[in-house]
């Protein structure tokens, strides 16, 4: 993707649910892990904040989202701008549909199709990436902590989640 550095906070994977494991990321304080992220957005100096907005149900993208929230708020020179990044609902429920038959027993099933991402009238944004769907698909598949949450997709539905990215302003307009 052309990124020249990357900087891991070393939190573990909290997972889906049940007990937090030592040393994930949602069994750090908020106050914690906000600080972690003045200190990388002071360094970066970003005009531009994006992160997942949870409507996914993880608790990790929720504590993550929470604390950028907050460190955001913290930098008022430079502004920083906040966005957050959905899966909308309609293709939520689309890929909720796929999964009762690819894993009837996820956790993901327990959840109210209609509060299972983000509610499509919220997204404000639609960032066209059908030009770089070849460089996506590559860069999802060098990720090596975890399987990609499309691979049992079918070829439409794994398109339509990496065409665009949904996206929803909830800081000042990105410049």
């Amino acid at each position: 993707l052309g990124a020249a550095h990357v900087e891991l906070l070393h939190y573990a994977d909290s997972g889906f649910d049940g007990d937090l494991p030592v040393g994930s990321l949602c069994a750090a304080p908020v106050a914690e892990v906000t600080e972690a992220l003045i200190a990388q957005f002071r360094k970066l100096e970003p005009d531009v904040v994006a992160v997942l907005d949870a409507s996914d149900g993880h608790r990790d993208h929720r504590h993550v989202r929470i604390c950028a929230e907050h460190a955001a708020a913290e930098l008022a020179e430079p502004p920083t701008a906040l966005v957050l990044v959905g899966l909308p609902n309609h293709l939520m429920r689309r890929w909720l549909d796929e999964m009762r038959s690819v894993d009837p027993d996820s956790a993901y099933q327990a959840i109210d199709a209609a509060q299972l991402g983000t509610p499509d009238e919220l997204v404000t944004d639609v960032l066209d990436h059908a030009d770089v769907l070849t460089l996506r698909d590559a860069a999802i598949a060098a990720h090596r902590s975890q399987r990609s949450p499309y691979d049992d997709l079918s070829a439409d539905l794994r398109r339509d989640f990496l065409i665009a990215t949904h996206v929803i302003r909830v800081g000042r307009p990105p410049v």
